[in-house]
């Protein structure tokens, strides 16, 4: 049974997702997979590339360099409040509340493992590491939308957690659960013109004297021009 579960059923679907490479003509047999697999494993084992926009795995959880996936510097008109040009840019930052809570979540889960007993919380862990860990042993440039397997799990203990307080400490655990919702809210609201390339002024994407009183879009900016192109800018979000 495990065997049926862990490799052939996998290997049927993975070979099935290919599909359209064989219906096109592009694979002619199960040797031409083969052969795909091996040379996609040469060439990112062998890429020496690297990229202004890249990160190392242990940075991900903390947004620590977000990619720019969008920029427009002109023609967007002027900010009528302080007569800056308009900027659009769209970052794949995530949700900074939902991410940073996350992280103790999800280092928590081996207590909930151990003392508690809680299958729920091994699955989610098991999940993590198993999505996560791996991107440490790569040796090519990385990016942070690398960590979307691991990220679901990150969630998913966030959910855990607040739901662990909530049902067994209702009096005051509920009330958390809903105030890290509603600032979950609030975050996505502040940090929507982000991810939707809303076109903004430049003191309200940069921190500067015309940036509005609740600051601008991007907090960190610990971004040092003299780093050569292979070393990462780290905590920089611009």
């Amino acid at each position: 049974m495990l065997v049926l579960a862990f490799a052939i059923i996998p290997a049927g679907v993975y070979i099935a997702s290919w599909y359209p490479f064989f219906a096109r003509g592009q694979f002619k047999s199960l040797a031409d997979l083969i052969a795909y697999n091996q040379e996609a494993y040469r060439y990112h084992a062998n890429l020496k590339a690297t990229h202004p926009y890249g990160s190392p795995w242990w940075s991900w959880p903390l947004l620590a360099r977000p990619v720019l996936y969008y920029a427009e510097y002109t023609n967007l008109g002027t900010d009528q409040f302080s007569g800056q040009p308009l900027y659009a840019l769209s970052y794949n930052l995530g949700n900074p509340w939902i991410w940073w809570t996350s992280i103790p979540c999800v280092l928590a889960l081996p207590y909930f493992v151990i003392r508690h007993r809680s299958f729920p919380a091994a699955v989610i862990l098991v999940g993590f590491i198993t999505l996560y860990l791996p991107w440490s042993l790569i040796t090519r440039v990385l990016f942070i939308y690398e960590m979307i397997g691991g990220l679901i799990f990150m969630v998913l203990a966030l959910a855990f957690v607040l739901t662990w307080f909530a049902e067994r400490a209702p009096s005051w655990g509920r009330k958390v659960a809903i105030a890290h919702l509603a600032l979950a809210v609030v975050f996505f609201i502040y940090f929507y013109p982000v991810w939707a390339a809303l076109p903004l002024s430049e003191g309200a994407w940069f921190r500067g004297t015309d940036s509005p009183p609740w600051g601008p879009k991007l907090w960190l900016t610990n971004c040092d021009p003299k780093l050569s192109i292979s070393q990462p800018q780290l905590f920089c979000w611009n």
